[in-house]
């Protein structure tokens, strides 16, 4: 191997004819359109997952106020002993 000798490259030589091709054959105007369109289409149905997911959170939050409402309700108003509220009230205030 001393004697070997190792043919190298020149980067600069094939970089240039290499993206040319690349931005002809793969980065066209229709290809970057139907890109443009697959991402739009990702983004629209994340969108939708999101909102599903806030909208349920927002319904559990909105049930989770109701029950604490009713149980504070039940204690300002006597009709319960304390001792027996206060592991419901500790569950609902950590949900919420």
């Amino acid at each position: 191997m001393a004697g070997e000798r190792i043919n190298r490259l020149n980067s600069g030589v094939f970089e240039k004819p290499v993206i040319d091709r690349v931005k002809a054959n793969i980065l066209t105007p229709e290809n970057l359109e139907q890109l443009v369109s697959l991402v739009n289409e990702e983004m629209d149905a994340q969108a939708v997952n999101y909102h599903d997911e806030v909208d349920t959170i927002s319904d559990e939050l909105t049930e989770t106020n109701n029950r604490l409402s009713r149980l504070y309700e039940a204690i300002e108003t006597c009709e319960f002993d304390y001792k027996d509220l206060a592991p419901r009230l500790r569950d609902l205030r950590a949900r919420q």
